[in-house]
């Protein structure tokens, strides 16, 4: 987490309507969710987009509301009107399973624990040693950053360079600035993902994204998933919503502090929970839960009205880097959070 929201992401701050998405590297993930073949992965954005496939209001027609900004008809007869109706069931149903997505995440929990990039205050952040540690101190879902290589591989990184969290500056002394997308597979699994962190950690490596889904199958903690800007990335939406499909519906949240990420992950997989990042201003939240699940917020930024506000809009709050002490959970716990992202998971339990 933690990364500003970019002035060029259309919609990252506004209410207004789905931007047009800048088609990315074709991939398998392009022909991946609920809605393809059925107008939804060709283009149509979410639940505004899927009111255009509602037809007009004509003689019988009846007027449909959606959970987004828009508002379409669907008509009694007519091929297109029966599409478009059909459309607007599989939105809601896909959506419908989403919540219950939601409601399973929290049954039980008062607040729900998040190791930040596995467990970045006992291990190196985003590798397999953290996810370990984060699964071992019963954290409940574990927050990791995914990237895409030169040769269209996800792997977890957060920061848009590989200096600071590997010995890339040494491995590949004449490639500055060592940005992900610069470099293949192969070459990133050369690097030490470990050292920087600890000796103990020496040879650590970056991992895929399906590596890090392979070590923690067969336990009951999931993944929050953040994706990096796509305009960094192109085609990683796709990808990252076809990959997911195979772990999906074990306990699964995906954001990003980019609206247009989010709108192009839904029109593939609207039956994931999903949410925005950045302390999104509360005269959104209710534009926003027309779309997502979850807000997350900084800790310098958070309030009791804020999270107020956000819960009667219908949306989770989830706050970073708090709780590592008894003190910051009692204000935690006066808050009133849904989840609680932590670089030390299991240090302090809120339930």
């Amino acid at each position: 987490m933690h990364e500003p929201a970019a002035p060029g992401d259309p919609g990252a701050r506004t209410g207004g309507p789905p931007p047009a998405l800048a088609p990315g590297a074709p991939d398998s993930g392009a022909r991946s969710g609920p809605f393809h073949g059925r107008g939804v992965a060709a283009g149509v954005a979410g639940p505004a987009g899927l009111a255009s496939l509602a037809g007009a209001r004509g003689p019988g027609g009846v007027a449909v509301r959606l959970p987004g900004r828009a508002a379409g008809t669907a008509g009694t007869s007519g091929p297109r009107a029966r599409r478009g109706a059909a459309e607007l069931g599989a939105w809601a149903a896909a959506r419908a399973r989403a919540r219950e997505a939601v409601r399973r995440i929290h049954r039980g929990r008062r607040t729900v624990e998040i190791g930040h990039r596995g467990a970045a205050g006992y291990a190196p952040e985003n590798t397999l040693a953290g996810i370990r540690a984060a699964r071992a101190r019963g954290a409940d879902l574990v927050e990791l950053d995914v990237q895409q290589t030169r040769d269209g591989r996800l792997v977890l990184l957060h920061d848009r360079s590989l200096a600071r969290t590997t010995d890339v500056e040494r491995v590949f002394p004449g490639r500055a600035p060592w940005r992900v997308r610069d470099f293949t597979l192969a070459e990133i699994r050369r690097l030490d993902a470990g050292s920087w962190f600890s000796p103990r950690y020496r040879g650590e490596r970056v991992p895929t994204l399906g590596e890090a889904m392979a070590a923690l199958a067969g336990g009951g903690t999931g993944i929050m998933l953040e994706i990096k800007r796509p305009r960094w990335h192109p085609g990683i939406v796709r990808r990252v919503a076809a990959t997911v499909a195979h772990w999906h519906p074990r306990p699964l949240i995906v954001q990003s502090f980019s609206m247009r990420a989010l709108r192009e992950f839904r029109r593939l997989r609207p039956d994931v929970p999903a949410g925005i990042s950045g302390s999104p201003a509360p005269g959104r939240f209710r534009a926003l839960a027309r779309e997502l699940e979850y807000v997350g917020v900084r800790r310098h930024e958070v309030t009791p009205s804020y999270v107020r506000r956000a819960h009667r809009a219908g949306l989770r709050v989830m706050l970073a880097y708090t709780a590592r002490t008894p003190d910051q959970a009692r204000r935690v716990a006066r808050l009133r959070l849904d989840a609680l992202i932590t670089n030390l998971p299991g240090r302090v339990r809120i339930r």
